[in-house]
C-alpha cells in the first residue's frame, strides 16, 4: 500500500464571519469541527519549514497510540466515562495535528479581505498576516494567512536565498503558492537543469476563431479553418527521471511497484518527471557521459538523477547556478515532494461527462450501444448480485488492501454487515438502502455520466525525443506526426483511440490517436505502464485545449 498523507488541522474561516466579529475571533477546535471550521490540509513544503522553525517534528509513534486508544473506546459500549476519555484522547490528536500558525481565510466579502490584507486579523491570540495563494487555492477564493510572529523567518526560509526587485506578481504568486501544495516527502535528486526545446512545426491546418464585425457592426465570431507555421514548447513542464532513482523514490513513497510518471514539487519547482534510462540513451545513442546544464555546467550522466526542464524550475534565471540553488535549499532545509504518480494499473472503465457525448453526432442504436455497459451495472447492483453491489457500495477498493484495509474505509454499519453476511442483501431495509445509494448515480446516468471503455491517463510529450534535445542531437523523437504511444492499449490491441481532455466543447477536440506498436518505442518506453505519450509534430496539444 502507498504511504499515507499526514494531515493537519487548519482553521478556515470565512471574511464575513472576521468582519462581524471585528476581526478578532476565539475558537476551540471542537467548536470549529462543529461549525465546519476545521479542515484537514495534507502536509506540505511550508508546514516543513514551519516544523522546521520551531525545530520539532510531528510524534507519529505517541499519535499513533493515542488513535488507537481513542478508536477502542469508540467499539465500547457508550458511557459518560468512555466519551470522557474519548475526548481527552481527541484535545490530545488535535495539539499534535493542528498546524495553528496557518488559517485559511474563504473570501466571501471582497471588503473584508481587503481589509485583513492590509491590517491582518486575530484569532485565538494570535495575528495573522497574508501569506500565500496558490492556483488551486484561488480557484476555492480561499488564501492562507500565517502568524505575524513568525512571518518573516518564514518568508526567509521560502524565498530561498533569492533577491528579486521586479517580478510579475501574479506568476510570483502562483509559484509562491505551491509551497502550500500536498506532498509526499522523497529524498532530493541529484539534478541537471536544460532549456525548454521550442521547435517551429509548418504547415499545420487549425480551426482558428476570427472576431468579426458585420455590416451593422455587431461584433461576433467565426470559425475558419487556416494552415500555419505553429512555434511550440514542446517539453513544457516535463522532465526525465532514470528508472534506478525512480526505484528510490518508490521505496520512499512505500509502493510496490515503479510509477511511470511523478507529479513533482520542490522549492519553486513543479512540473512532471517521466521515468526514462536516459544513462542508457548517452551511452547507445548520444556515445557520451556528459551533459551539460542550462548555465553551461558540465555533469558525469551517472551523477545525474533527474534532468529538468527550465519550465519546471521558476526562478532559475535569478540565480547564478544551479548549485547556488541547491546550496540555499540545504541551508533552509527544503525538501523534495512528490503530489501524485501514475497508477500501478490504469481502469479499464471510466464515467464520461456529458461533453464528451454533446459534441458527438450518433444515432439512437450507437447511443444504445454506449449506454449498455451502465445500463447492465445499475441492473446487476439493484437486482442484488452480490459481487456488483458490494463493489459500488465499497468505492475504490485498492488491489493491495487486506479485509482491514477495506473495513477501515467503510463509513455505514450496514455496509460491513453485508460483507459479513451477504444474505443481508435480501433484506427490505438493505434494499432501500442500496436503491437510494444508487438512484444519484441513475439520474447522473440520464444526462450522459455513463460507464465507457477507458480511462484517465497522464499526457506525455515524446521522452525520447527529449533525450535527444538534452544530449544536444537532432530532434526527431521515435514518433511521427500523427502516431502516439500507450502500453495500456497495445497489450490489448487497440489501434486507435478517442483522446479527450475536459472541459471538452467542440467535436474538433476529439482527438483519434493512431497507436505504435513496435521493439524501438517498446524498449525505451518501457517504463511507462500507464501514460499516453504524443508525437511533438502535431496539433495534439491545441486539440486538447493547448
Amino acid at each position: 500500500m502507498a504511504k499515507k498523507q499526514i494531515l493537519y488541522y487548519v482553521y478556515k474561516i470565512k471574511s464575513s464571519k472576521l468582519k462581524e466579529s471585528d476581526y478578532n475571533i476565539v475558537i476551540s477546535p471542537k467548536q470549529a469541527r462543529l461549525n465546519k471550521e476545521l479542515v484537514s490540509l495534507g502536509d506540505n513544503m511550508a508546514f516543513n519549514c514551519i516544523r522546521d522553525y520551531y525545530n520539532k517534528e510531528t510524534d507519529f509513534e505517541r499519535l499513533s497510540k493515542i488513535k488507537k486508544h481513542r478508536d477502542e473506546l469508540k467499539n465500547l459500549e457508550s458511557s459518560k466515562k468512555n466519551s470522557e476519555k474519548i475526548e481527552a484522547y481527541q484535545n490530545q490528536i488535535d495539539d499534535i495535528l493542528s498546524m495553528n500558525d496557518i488559517v485559511n481565510i474563504e473570501v466571501d466579502n471582497k471588503k473584508a479581505y481587503k481589509h485583513i490584507v492590509k491590517n491582518g486579523f486575530c484569532l485565538n491570540g494570535i495575528t495573522y498576516k497574508r501569506f500565500a495563494c496558490g492556483a488551486g487555492q484561488a480557484r476555492r477564493n480561499t488564501v492562507s494567512f500565517i502568524n505575524k510572529n513568525i512571518y518573516d523567518d518564514i518568508m526567509k526560509k521560502l524565498l530561498n536565498g533569492l533577491n528579486i526587485k521586479e517580478i510579475n506578481l501574479s506568476k510570483f504568486n502562483a509559484y509562491f503558492g505551491l509551497y502550500m501544495s500536498s506532498v509526499l516527502k522523497v529524498r532530493t535528486p541529484r539534478v541537471c537543469l536544460i532549456n525548454d526545446c521550442e521547435l517551429e512545426i509548418f504547415d499545420k491546418k487549425v480551426d482558428y476563431i476570427v472576431d468579426k464585425v458585420d455590416s451593422d457592426g455587431n461584433e461576433y465570431r467565426e470559425i475558419e479553418e487556416r494552415t500555419m507555421n505553429l512555434k511550440m514548447n514542446v517539453f513544457d513542464g516535463q522532465g526525465l527521471i532514470s528508472p534506478e532513482f525512480a526505484r528510490e523514490w518508490c521505496e520512499d513513497l512505500e509502493l510496490k511497484y515503479m510509477p511511470g510518471q511523478f507529479t513533482i514539487r520542490a522549492s519553486f519547482t513543479k512540473g512532471m518527471v517521466s521515468v526514462f534510462d536516459f544513462k542508457l540513451f548517452a551511452k547507445e545513442i548520444a556515445k557520451t557521459d556528459i551533459i551539460k546544464d542550462v548555465y553551461g555546467m558540465e555533469y558525469k550522466i551517472d551523477d545525474i538523477d533527474i534532468i529538468l526542464s527550465v519550465s519546471q524550475f521558476k526562478m532559475w534565471k535569478y540565480y547564478k547556478s544551479y548549485q547556488e540553488y541547491v546550496d540555499n535549499c540545504n541551508k533552509n532545509n527544503h525538501i523534495w515532494g512528490v503530489a501524485r504518480f501514475s497508477a500501478k494499473k490504469d481502469n479499464e472503465y471510466s464515467l464520461l461527462n456529458y461533453q464528451y457525448l454533446q459534441t458527438l453526432d450518433l444515432n439512437k442504436d450507437e447511443l444504445q450501444k454506449l449506454a449498455q455497459p451502465t445500463i447492465d451495472w445499475i441492473e446487476k447492483i439493484c437486482s442484488g448480485d452480490s459481487l456488483y453491489t458490494l463493489l459500488f457500495l465499497l468505492g475504490k477498493v485498492n488491489e493491495d488492501d487486506g479485509i482491514n484495509d477495506i473495513l477501515d474505509g467503510v463509513g455505514n454499519d450496514f455496509i460491513k454487515a453485508i460483507i459479513y453476511n451477504k444474505d443481508l442483501l435480501q433484506d427490505g431495509y438493505i434494499k432501500k438502502k442500496i436503491y437510494d445509494s444508487i438512484e444519484r448515480r441513475i439520474k447522473e446516468a440520464k444526462i450522459g455520466r455513463l460507464w465507457a471503455e477507458g480511462n484517465y491517463q497522464m499526457m506525455i510529450a515524446d521522452i525520447y525525443a527529449q533525450a535527444e534535445f538534452a544530449f544536444g542531437l537532432p530532434v526527431k523523437g521515435l514518433l511521427n506526426e500523427f502516431e502516439h504511444y500507450s502500453n495500456f492499449w497495445n497489450k490489448r490491441n487497440i489501434k486507435k483511440v478517442d483522446a479527450c481532455r475536459s472541459p471538452l466543447v467542440d467535436f474538433h477536440e476529439h482527438n483519434v490517436l493512431n497507436l505504435v506498436n513496435n521493439n524501438e518505442v517498446n524498449k525505451w518506453y518501457k517504463y511507462n505502464g500507464s501514460g499516453v505519450i504524443y508525437n511533438i509534430w502535431g496539433v495534439d496539444t491545441i486539440r486538447h485545449s493547448d
